[in-house]
């Protein structure tokens, strides 16, 4: 490894445990003996101090190989003070080869809470990766009230799995019709 290969990554770790230090949401890179998993994090703090973290579903396997694109999207969207893009991107390029946690913003944070939690289930890796990249483009409002809908019981805890369907048919179709998800990944990805 060269020597500008070795500052660059000795300065992405500085930023990540900087970022780590204030950061509410992070998505933990671990492995198992199922293999790699992403888990999609949020620490609450509440009124007596008191520090909890609330776990999201796993992003697994296929769930990882479809949003991958999307997550590194994501991360490169991750500024620092000055407006510059962190580098969290490069954790998640290609092979993903590091474990441990990475620092998210409030925005991406939610996208990803909401994007592990929808792809639990799916069967189809185009479908599952046009949700990715459809989440991707809502803007911060509709992420939440959609988060909202499929963790929060409204109506019982049923109502979060309507949501979860629903907004499954809403952002890639019902799973009993066959869509050309090639023609529509062409206009998603970026």
């Amino acid at each position: 490894m060269t020597e500008n290969v070795q500052n660059k990554l000795a300065l992405l770790e500085s930023k990540r445990l900087s970022l780590l230090d204030t950061c509410t949401w992070f998505m933990e890179v671990k492995e198992n003996k199922d293999g790699i998993q992403l888990i999609v994090q949020k620490k609450i703090i509440d009124d007596k101090g008191k520090g909890q973290i609330i776990k999201f579903d796993a992003l697994k396997s296929q769930a990882i190989y479809a949003s991958q694109d999307v997550i590194y999207y994501m991360l490169s969207g991750i500024l620092d003070d000055m407006g510059n893009s962190v580098g969290l991107q490069e954790l998640v390029n290609g092979r993903i080869t590091f474990r441990g946690r990475i620092p998210l913003d409030s925005i991406v944070g939610h996208k990803m809470a909401l994007i592990s939690i929808l792809l639990q289930n799916v069967k189809l890796v185009p479908k599952m990766e046009v949700m990715a990249w459809r989440i991707e483009r809502m803007t911060f409002e509709e992420v939440m009230y959609w988060l909202s809908k499929v963790t929060i019981s409204s109506y019982g805890d049923r109502s979060k799995s309507w949501a979860r369907i629903g907004l499954r048919v809403m952002l890639a179709g019902p799973t009993d019709r066959q869509e050309n998800f090639d023609d529509i990944l062409s206009k998603l990805r970026r």
